[in-house]
């Protein structure tokens, strides 16, 4: 923990803030010491906590699941990120997944590496992706090794990957000539001061100006209840106020019971009682700067709401958060 901790600094210190990720086992998740263990790591090395990544793997949640589930909700709540690692080789359930304070699963590399060969194995791949995202998890594929797998992943909504495609295991000495020949640090230009964030998902704010952060309030409207779970524990999870409704007519109620404070709509089209274009012409009456994306996997609902905002189905968090971003800026 401290030398990759102490590592991550340095190469901080040259510009570039890398994710950390660490295992832990069993051992580690039955202890008690592991949450002060992180904390005197982040403050001896001035890494912030939350470009940290506990992995633990299934197996070792599982030898205690009780132990496991409590020592990973305190460290979570200091800011680290959790990942469930090798994902499909051991105790897998959508109940121990439900119940643990994750952020990611990374699926092992024995389902990667046969995913162009065995429809039945892309078939699970696309199962694990689509429940992660249900969850409001990231989905993280292990052994990607050609650019033809990572262009399948992509097409299945996987968030990342890593594998030797990317790059191979190296020596700490090697990691930074390989950032700089692949990952370019920010430039830096004149003007105002900017604080540097501490995780990909904080906006740069010149620390010179003071203003007061507003909260986004958005509305999920969804009759699929996976998808708008998933939906809602994205949003929420950016710091937004998510409300959600699984019809219009439930939409509306919603929107009259909040008086104005609603800033954006995220809404499938084909909704059960009516079309999400209709919905959307309802709520301009009453809120007129109100602003909406629609969501189908119907290639069909592109054509029923022109040139507005659109987001085909399956989405992944990252195509989520950066459509949301546009709308909400635009």
């Amino acid at each position: 923990m401290n030398e990759a901790m102490r590592q991550g600094a340095e190469w901080a210190r040259v510009g570039h803030q890398v994710p950390i990720s660490i295992n832990v086992g069993a051992k580690a998740l039955a202890s008690s010491h592991l949450e002060t263990v992180i904390v005197q790591a982040v403050a001896e090395h001035g890494v912030p906590a939350s470009r940290l990544t506990i992995e633990v793997t299934e197996t070792d949640v599982m030898t205690d699941p009780v132990q496991s589930s409590r020592t990973l909700a305190r460290i979570k709540e200091l800011g680290v990120r959790v990942a469930v690692d090798d994902f499909g080789t051991g105790y897998s359930s959508l109940g121990y997944l439900n119940e643990l304070p994750l952020n990611e699963v990374k699926i092992d590399r024995s389902f990667i590496s046969r995913l162009l060969r065995e429809p039945q194995t892309s078939s699970i791949v696309r199962a694990a992706v689509d429940l992660s995202h249900a969850l409001g998890l990231d989905a993280v594929a292990e052994g990607v090794e050609d650019a033809a797998t990572l262009e399948r992943l992509t097409l299945l909504g996987c968030d990342r990957a890593q594998g030797y495609f990317i790059a191979r295991p190296m020596p700490a000495d090697a990691v930074l000539p390989w950032l700089q020949r692949f990952v370019p640090t920010p430039t830096v230009v004149s003007g105002p001061v900017v604080a540097i964030p501490t995780s990909p998902e904080e906006s740069l704010v010149p620390t010179g100006t003071a203003r007061e952060v507003k909260v986004v309030t958005v509305l999920v409207v969804d009759d699929e209840p996976s998808l708008r779970v998933a939906t809602h524990r994205i949003l929420a999870a950016q710091g937004h106020n998510v409300l959600h409704a699984a019809t219009a007519s439930e939409a509306l109620r919603i929107c009259g019971e909040q008086r104005g404070t609603i800033d954006l709509v995220v809404t499938d089209i084909f909704l059960t009682d009516w079309r999400g274009h209709e919905l959307a012409g309802r709520l301009r009456e009453m809120q007129p700067n109100l602003k909406f994306l629609f969501v189908s996997g119907d290639p069909k609902g592109r054509d029923l709401v022109n040139n507005a905002p659109f987001l085909a189905k399956p989405f992944s968090k990252q195509q989520l958060l950066d459509h949301v971003g546009a709308v909400l800026a635009a």
